[in-house]
């Protein structure tokens, strides 16, 4: 199957909102966070205009790959085409080096960093940043997940 450039990129960032919206219906909500704000929200800046909350990763992560729609999207044509491109091959290398710091599978990994969830902010005034916050009760586990995001600062050429 041939794709038109960047097909890809907008069947997979369509689909991931949707993914996010079905699995994480909590992610949206109407009411103003800073009436009752979470001590994640109370360490960011004011002017935050979105924030995500997860309250268990993992447990979310899970339910993805145990869900039943999971088998029919990995045996779709798309599915196949993607994992055949430069990118998800770098994404797929990129996995591995993660899985290889944290001495475990990336999810197990992601359940045990996360196990006191994880909240994604963004600010205008970040330059188009996004704030991770992640509260694990794992130490071992975050100080290895720093040295690899620091690994990838520094393989990236920039030491900001």
């Amino acid at each position: 199957m041939k794709l038109a450039p960047g097909a890809l990129k907008t069947i997979f960032a369509g689909g991931a909102c949707a993914a996010l919206l079905c699995f994480f219906p909590n992610l949206v909500r109407s009411e103003d966070v800073r009436s009752k704000p979470s001590p994640a929200a109370a360490m960011l800046p004011s002017s935050v205009i979105a924030l995500a909350e997860i309250p268990r990763l993992g447990d979310s992560i899970e339910s993805i790959m145990q869900h039943p729609l999971r088998e029919r999207l990995l045996g779709m044509p798309i599915y196949a085409a993607m994992i055949q491109t430069e990118p998800y091959k770098r994404f797929q290398m990129g996995l591995s080096a993660f899985e290889g710091s944290m001495k475990q599978s990336w999810q197990e990994a992601l359940q045990t960093l996360t196990d006191g969830g994880l909240t994604v902010a963004f600010s205008p005034d970040s330059d188009g940043s996004l704030a991770v916050l992640i509260n694990s009760s794992n130490p071992e586990a975050l100080e290895r997940l720093q040295d690899f995001v620091l690994g990838l600062q520094l393989l990236s050429g920039n030491s900001d």
